[in-house]
């Protein structure tokens, strides 16, 4: 009796000895990450605000970011309240975390606003990270995939025809036919409507109009909800509630984006009449032998409608200004174009299979860089703290689950990232000369593509578990548009009163999404067989 209660004492004691010297390690390896000091950045001048008073704000608040990276260098942070962000201002840093150490960083703060009150948390955007985010990026994933893509060349081309056709018969007209040739390419292929309108189609108006009551709020900044998420509820006739009112009204519209067409589709397949579209193919869809819920396929396709074609319009008209700015690019481009494509022949996508036109993809490449539709990312830091006029919360960045380490710095759990786009795609050691418009930097001495030279396309389609899903298919437009466009038109500067021409700024708008500001160009047919060229493609 005595000898087992001596071993078990043992036992208690050796187990108790064990787990206060795990305990001991665990402080000791806490305690030597938090002596680790966060990455540089301005000093804070409150206790409580931190250093929010110097955040970035609107208008270019990107171009703020890049002094700030200058500053304070590859990764830098800057406090508020109780929220750490950390501005990632260089390729390896976005890559080493949120690639690299995706597991860690894919997850989404979760904003009342956006979220609760106007409803878009059914955004795979904005989802947190875990298995319904799983579940979503995987039925995404499934219909805009690299090989998947393929299938929907056909409705891209023909849409491109009719979109050369607006261009032949209305060349002023070329800055609207660009929201309808980015609004028509994602309802042809996800909900199979293959008859919008080239002015004021209703269907392209409701996307358009979703995302930019988003665009509008985010700009705004009244975010102190976000901050203080109670305030959520408060009634919204209350004073100072606005803000509430303002959300309903979101809420209802993205309700409207989510379902309509979405039932638009199902009426249609009831009636035998449907066109084979992603929504089809997503009601059909089983995973792991059962049917795909329902909500999983309006998520799908509602954000696709709402946010796909936003960043590819940007991109599009991006490749116009670039156009005008620089004529030499472009006749060198069409160059290549003329060459390699038949002259009785309208580019296709089988020809970029080819690869045999590295120039153009170069200009496009090029175009991605100097003019990112997104230029912090996923995210904008925003929102007006009145009367302090503080700016300090977040769109929809990256967050850190763990508290973690890198380069001898310490990365708080929790933590809001901002890839800085911006300043990645104008770092001096990889592109130099990074404010003129230089496809050739991509280019080796033989015209080939550099495969050394970092693509941009592997920053501005955003990085890790939450790149864009729809970066294959947008993507595809752009190039079928630029090649078709380079073959068949020439893009020219506006003319003033006295026949001089205006070169149009690089001035872009304010928002998460930005663009060209509105510009006026000359789109003049290169030559008399373009024109029955194009009639023709438009009449297949």
């Amino acid at each position: 009796m005595t000898t087992t209660t001596t071993t078990l004492t043992t036992t208690t004691t050796l187990a108790a000895a064990l787990a206060l010297v795990a305990v001991s390690v665990a402080l000791v390896n806490r305690n030597r990450k938090l002596s680790k000091p966060l990455p540089p950045g301005p000093p804070e001048t409150s206790f409580i605000l931190g250093n929010a008073s110097v955040f970035p704000r609107p208008p270019s608040e990107w171009l703020k970011y890049e002094a700030l990276s200058k500053a304070y260098g590859p990764v830098s942070h800057i406090r508020a309240f109780d929220k750490h962000v950390i501005i990632l201002n260089t390729m390896k840093s976005a890559v080493d975390l949120l690639e690299k150490r995706g597991a860690n960083y894919s997850d989404r703060a979760q904003l009342p606003l956006i979220g609760d009150l106007m409803g878009f948390n059914w955004v795979i955007t904005t989802m947190p990270y875990g298995d319904y985010w799983r579940l979503n990026r995987r039925a995404l994933h499934q219909h805009f995939n690299e090989s998947a893509v393929k299938s929907l060349r056909g409705k891209q081309e023909r849409l491109n025809a009719r979109f050369l056709t607006a261009l032949l018969d209305t060349p002023e007209g070329w800055w609207s036919f660009t929201h309808w040739l980015a609004g028509a390419n994602i309802l042809s292929a996800v909900y199979g409507m293959e008859d919008t309108k080239l002015k004021d189609d209703p269907w392209i108006q409701l996307g358009e109009d979703t995302l930019q009551s988003l665009n509008v709020v985010t700009n705004e900044g009244f975010q102190l909800v976000d901050i203080f998420p109670s305030l959520k509820y408060i009634p919204s006739w209350f004073p100072g509630a606005g803000f509430k009112r303002r959300a309903r009204k979101i809420y209802e519209l993205q309700i409207r984006a989510r379902e309509r067409p979405f039932a638009w589709v199902k009426e249609h397949i009831a009636s035998g009449t449907a066109v084979a579209s992603i929504t089809s193919a997503l009601i059909d869809t089983e995973v792991d032998g059962v049917p795909l819920p329902e909500d999983v396929a309006k998520n799908c396709t509602g954000v696709a409608y709402i946010a796909g074609a936003d960043t590819t319009l940007s991109a599009i008209k991006s490749f116009f200004l670039a156009m005008v700015r620089n004529p030499e690019v472009q006749k060198k481009a069409q160059a290549e174009v003329d060459r390699v494509i038949p002259a009785d022949q309208l580019p296709c996508l089988a020809d970029r299979d080819a690869g045999s036109l590295p120039y153009l993809e170069a200009v496009l490449r090029e175009v991605y860089r100097k003019y990112p539709p997104i230029p912090l990312g996923e995210c904008r830091v925003t929102g007006s703290l009145a009367p302090a006029d503080v700016l300090c919360t977040i769109g929809i960045p990256h967050q850190g689950m763990q508290e973690d380490e890198y380069e001898g710095m310490r990365i708080p759990a929790g933590s809001l990232f901002v890839a800085n786009i911006w300043s990645i795609m104008r770092d001096e050691e990889i592109f130099p000369q990074p404010e003129s418009f230089r496809p050739e930097r991509f280019l080796t001495s033989d015209n080939a593509l550099d495969k050394n030279m970092l693509d941009p396309r592997h920053a501005v389609f955003g990085f890790g578990r939450r790149i864009c899903p729809g970066r294959y298919f947008a993507d595809a437009e752009l190039w079928l548009m630029a090649a078709s466009v380079l073959s068949c038109f020439d893009i020219l500067p506006a003319l003033d009163a006295n026949g001089v021409e205006i070169l149009p700024s690089e001035e872009v708008t304010q928002g998460t999404v930005v663009a060209p500001v509105q510009f006026h160009c000359r789109i003049v047919p290169r030559a008399p067989a373009k024109r029955s060229l194009i009639l023709s493609a438009s009449e297949q």
